[in-house]
């Protein structure tokens, strides 16, 4: 059975291996979902964990909880510390990651000790932190197990009294006014109402050491009025202190350890640790959270950008075996007619079935591992780079899916068998039209229901598109409908434009029936003939060109609508908020507070034109101002103090966003100093129109309730959009929904705003050369020992925006789609044409016997594929862009869900089509070119002779 097999397979190895091929890419394809799945979940988990970093400057994986034992239970440090390790341990085991570092505090809070230099009773607080010694640098005088070494004559005279030696930070020295040699007496009454009374002194000041930013984890600038012991003087106390004790554990975990595979299991034990104590802290559990929402959409996407891709592969596998089927089909009818059953005909495909499908299963899961590490390093559809991609590695679930793989295969490769396999030769021959009748889709005008299903999804999310936006903005999912409604428009839409193609060509044919010369005539005879063979190419050429226009189109829309919209929000190149010191007074018990604050040098910043900074400028901005009319007041408005010129050169706006060129309206903003621009949906919402009178007014730093002053200024212009304006923003609520709300803004001439409301902190918007690049700015700012409030970088949310999961699954998917598709596009096809000159081999020496000449049957093909193969390519070209036009603002929501100042564009760029064109051409060319080769090696003599005989 197996060498029968073999020698079949071998017979026919060319068709064979193309179906190897079809399998491999089969399986690799679904090989890469779990492998792009894990590592992009992976990655965006990575991300979260990096962004909450950067923005909290905090351990981003931590566990906290707090509480409080008896003394007269617990009277060593070690005892409590115990118990503190059993409390880890039972974190540890069920989120079984390592620890990097941990901080256990334990505190006595004695209540009030009078102060040994001017006896005026303070309130401190009695630690004892376990390792603190070795993560903290002395800054002056001693620690506690060196204090009989301290030259301060008031610690030797406090020890020689024993008294308790203990360290402070150098916060406390210095906004506490502790010093080394102050000693406390500590008195309280004991669980038996006995007083009892020690004392503890200063004897040397600390500060972080440098690199123990994990174990400070709570910094030790935290400690206010805080007094730190050694153990062994600690015990000493807790000897004699039988009350409560106060206990905090801090442990910080390996967040890389944190992933695909157990974030799931471990937001269910944090979610359980704290219904169990309410003290408990995980500052990870959002991050978490936010993370198991974005991954039902990542999965969705995920699948309904396989689905299409899968389908093609599989109508492949079916359309190669049902050619090798065919020309089997004397051998099967012979086998039935010699007495062998039905059932043990189509067991002996199945097993042939399975030999090729196991082959080509296991081929494509390292196939699928390079497919997924090159779907990882695109930056956009069909660039590749040469990113880092080591997070995506090979998951045990790609043998699972290269098993999928494998009984679709043997599934979709037995089909045609069933119906084959019925017939006898006598049966057989009976048949005589066979394999000319129309496809299933042609018969039943599956086209036209396909086509107004999928027009029918487009309306009906067309009018949803607010609650899918919203959907998508608070992480509820998307349908993944939504996604195949497109490939299902792209099918019946493809379908309908075959169906007119052939009435096309028939027309053509009937109107130049009598004036055909021979080889154009029989060109169309055989195209006509062949329409239900030809099928299946033109259903892939169409399929193929149309999604690959199609995808290469919502890519490029995406990535520029995503890139044109960071650069509006921005406003320039680099924002800088630097932090500012502020002086506050307060002017007698019941007098006002004086505040004021201290302006940086700004010709620090000049240093940076080395970098590539080419120009700068103040901005001062506000989003908590309030404007009035009469009684009417709008709240949480955005001002803008800028100088017109300065801004002017550093900043950009797209063209056609306003009325007119937003320069003119800055010109008009210097002609008045104090005028201002204002937003359009404020001038309609207080209704303002150009030359009224505004009144703005903002709040003091240091009490947000109040306005200490306002400003009335005349209103020169009303305008659409401004740089680093938002018209719509969305807020997130207490139950983790958002809310739209409008935002409001009023730019004014800089000089203005900071005579009216006083000196206050501004921004510094840079401007870069072309060459520059962020990452040296940057560096040249921390050299210059700037302490930086938080920065906004064009270039480094645009990078992070094309390294983000969302991004990169859709360009990666639709890379690796095209690739695949176009493979099997291409070998489809050489393999019907071979097929095809093959079986016409002698028709072709008949033509030549009859006079026609080798330029006319060159001729003859050419035309065959101008009205097959080409018209089928124009189709796709042409279903590909009206996909375009209907789906692209759809599918968008998904990538870019909130309303923004700029309008959603479509965007066609000439170089993907070229692209397009050009690898399209390079296929046809290299089929071509091994079609004529097979056409000018054949022996047409041979051929009239094999007829005659």
């Amino acid at each position: 059975m197996f060498r029968f097999i073999r020698h079949k397979i071998f017979n026919k190895k060319w068709l064979n291996f193309c179906l190897l091929i079809g399998v491999a890419l089969l399986s690799a394809f679904l090989c890469v979902y779990p492998m792009f799945k894990e590592g992009s979940l992976n990655r965006m988990l990575e991300t979260l964990m990096s962004d909450y970093i950067e923005t909290k400057n905090v351990f981003p994986a931590t566990l906290k909880t707090h509480g409080t034992v008896e003394g007269t239970s617990y009277n060593t440090s070690d005892s409590i510390l115990e118990f503190m390790n059993a409390l880890e341990a039972k974190w540890t085991q069920y989120i079984d990651t390592p620890v990097v570092e941990r901080q256990r505090v334990l505190e006595i809070a004695p209540g009030y000790s009078s102060d040994s230099f001017n006896g005026k009773p303070r309130q401190v607080f009695l630690d004892y932190i376990e390792g603190y010694k070795e993560n903290s640098d002395l800054l002056f005088g001693t620690f506690p197990s060196d204090a009989s070494e301290c030259d301060n004559e008031m610690v030797k005279e406090a020890l020689a009294d024993g008294a308790y030696p203990c360290v402070i930070s150098s916060k406390s020295a210095d906004k506490d006014n502790f010093s080394v040699g102050q000693h406390y007496p500590i008195t309280f009454k004991n669980k038996d109402e006995k007083e009892i009374t020690f004392t503890v002194v200063v004897c040397g000041i600390i500060d972080e050491k440098e690199g123990s930013a994990y174990f400070w984890n709570s910094k030790i600038t935290s400690f206010d009025r805080t007094l730190f012991f050694d153990k062994e003087d600690y015990d000493a106390i807790l000897s004699v202190y039988d009350r409560t004790i106060f206990y905090y554990e801090t442990v910080m975990l390996d967040y890389t350890y944190i992933n695909y595979r157990n974030a799931d299991e471990y937001f269910s034990y944090l979610n359980q640790f704290s219904n169990l104590d309410k003290n408990f802290e995980a500052n990870f559990k959002d991050t978490i959270s936010t993370y198991l929402e974005n991954k039902k959409t990542i999965s969705s996407i995920l699948i309904t950008f396989e689905i299409p891709i899968l389908a093609l592969l599989l109508l492949f596998i079916y359309m190669i075996s049902g050619q090798i089927l065919e020309m089997e089909t004397g051998e099967i009818a012979m086998l039935k007619s010699r007495g062998v059953s039905r059932f043990e005909v189509i067991r002996l495909y199945i097993l042939q079935s399975f030999v090729i499908s196991f082959a080509g299963s296991v081929l494509g899961i390292p196939l699928g591992y390079i497919f997924c590490k090159l779907g990882a390093s695109t930056d956009a559809f069909l660039v590749f780079t040469l990113k880092e991609t080591s997070i995506y590695r090979p998951t045990e679930m790609m043998l699972a899916f290269a098993g999928i793989a494998l009984v679709l295969s043997m599934f979709f490769m037995t089909i045609p068998v069933i119906s084959i396999s019925k017939f006898t030769i006598i049966e057989r021959k009976s048949k005589k039209h066979y394999g000319k009748s129309k496809a299933i889709w042609e018969r039943f005008f599956l086209d036209i229901p396909l086509l107004g299903l999928s027009i029918y999804l487009l309306f009906n999310y067309s009018k949803q598109r607010e609650a899918i936006a919203m959907n998508v903005i608070t992480g509820s999912g998307i349908d993944p409908i939504m996604f195949l409604d497109s490939s299902l428009f792209i099918l019946g839409c493809g379908l309908l434009a075959l169906r007119l193609i052939k009435l096309f060509i028939r027309l053509i044919y009937k109107l130049g029936r009598n004036k055909w010369k021979p080889a154009e005539y029989v060109a169309f005879l055989q195209i006509l003939r062949s329409n239900r063979k030809q099928g299946f190419i033109a259903v892939f050429l169409v399929m193929t060109i149309a999604m690959g226009i199609f995808n290469s189109n919502l890519a490029r829309s995406v990535n520029e609508n995503m890139e044109q919209r960071i650069e509006y929000n921005v406003g320039c190149d680099y924002i800088l908020a630097e932090r500012w010191n502020i002086f506050i007074k307060k002017l007698g018990s019941m007098g006002p507070i004086y505040w004021r604050y201290d302006e940086p040098d700004m010709k620090r910043f000049d240093g940076l034109k080395e970098v590539g900074v080419t120009q700068m400028t103040r901005v001062l901005r506000d989003d908590n101002t309030d404007v009035i009319k009469d009684k009417k007041v709008e709240g949480k408005c955005l001002l803008l103090g800028i100088n017109t010129k300065e801004f002017g050169e550093v900043a950009t706006l797209k063209d056609g966003l306003n009325d007119k060129h937003w320069y003119y309206y800055l010109n008009d903003l210097a002609s008045d100093p104090k005028g201002v621009l204002i937003s359009r949906n404020l001038a309609e919402k207080m209704e303002y129109e150009i030359g009224d009178t505004l009144i703005y007014g903002r709040y003091s730093p240091v009490d947000s309730k109040n306005i200490y002053a306002d400003s009335k200024a005349t209103i020169v212009g009303i305008i659409d959009s401004f740089p680093g304006y938002e018209s719509v923003l969305y807020e997130e609520q207490l139950d983790g929904t958002f809310k739209r709300r409008e935002n409001y803004l009023v730019v004014a001439n800089y000089t203005t705003v900071m005579n009216a409301f006083r000196l206050r902190p501004y921004e510094i918007w840079m401007k870069m050369d072309d060459s520059a690049n962020y990452k040296e700015v940057t560096s040249a700012i921390e050299d210059l020992g700037i302490k930086i409030q938080g920065t906004t970088i064009k270039g480094k949310q645009i990078e992070s925006q094309r390294n983000s999961t969302l991004i990169q699954i859709t360009n990666g998917m639709f890379s690796i789609g095209f690739l695949v598709s176009l493979t099997i596009c291409a070998v489809g096809f050489l393999i019907y044409w071979i097929l095809t000159i093959k079986d016409r081999e002698l028709i072709y020496g008949i033509y030549r016997s009859m006079g026609l000449t080798m330029g006319e049957i060159f001729r003859m093909l050419i035309l065959e594929q101008i009205f097959s193969s080409f018209f089928s390519c124009i189709a796709g070209f042409g279903v590909g862009m009206l996909t375009t036009m209907l789906f692209t603002k759809l599918i968008s929501i998904v990538y870019l869900p909130r309303a923004h100042n700029l309008p959603l564009e479509i965007i066609f760029k000439a170089q993907d089509g070229l692209k397009m064109i050009f690898i399209v051409v390079f296929v046809f060319v290299v089929c071509f070119s091994i079609i004529y080769r097979i056409i000018k090696n054949m022996n047409i003599t041979k051929a009239i002779k094999l007829g005659e005989d």
